[in-house]
């Protein structure tokens, strides 16, 4: 069974790189996607959070084929961004030179190949941000990309996890 699984992941991954080759987002869609990530992180946000000046993210840097966060977010001004870092020991916040616990984060913006209406993603399989969104809560993991890349169903593993909000070009999705 997990075989079957996992080859239907990889099937689904091949997919979506042959699809992302061919078909680049319309200059329109992504300015309604950097909209939507704006009224996120000014509307939707934690109200726990709203005494802080800024909101702390987690932001990964994009491959080419996934959508471009850093430059949809440079210019919200209650945002201080940060990037993750990768040690055997687990994953790390960076900002600049010095490394922060990943809980010290308000919100974890995090990549996906596909997702699921009710929040469950497909990765490219490393299992990285399962592994943290295991130790982080629901509420404060946010996916941002397009509408194409929500699919109804898709191959489920024990490991898979769930995000708190989807943000595509067309709406924002508490899950």
């Amino acid at each position: 069974m997990e075989g079957l699984i996992r080859g239907e992941k990889q099937s689904l991954r091949r997919e979506y790189f042959s699809y992302a080759k061919t078909h680049r987002p319309s200059p329109m869609d992504e300015a309604r996607l950097q909209q939507n990530i704006r009224r996120f992180f000014s509307e939707y946000s934690n109200p726990s959070l709203w005494h802080r000046k800024k909101r702390r993210v987690l932001i990964y840097h994009p491959f080419p084929s996934e959508p471009r966060v850093e430059f949809f977010t440079q210019d919200i001004k209650n945002m201080e961004r940060y990037y993750p870092w990768f040690f055997s020991s687990g994953l790390y916040a960076r900002s600049g030179r010095i490394l922060h616990n990943i809980n010290k984060m308000d919100y974890l913006l995090i990549p996906a190949l596909f997702i699921t209406p009710d929040g469950y993603r497909l990765g490219r399989g490393g299992g990285f941000y399962d592994r943290v969104l295991r130790f982080f809560p629901r509420y404060r993991s946010v996916f941002a990309g397009y509408s194409w890349q929500v699919r109804e169903k898709l191959p489920l593993e024990s490991h898979d996890r769930k995000v708190g909000f989807i943000i595509t070009e067309e709406n924002i999705r508490i899950t």
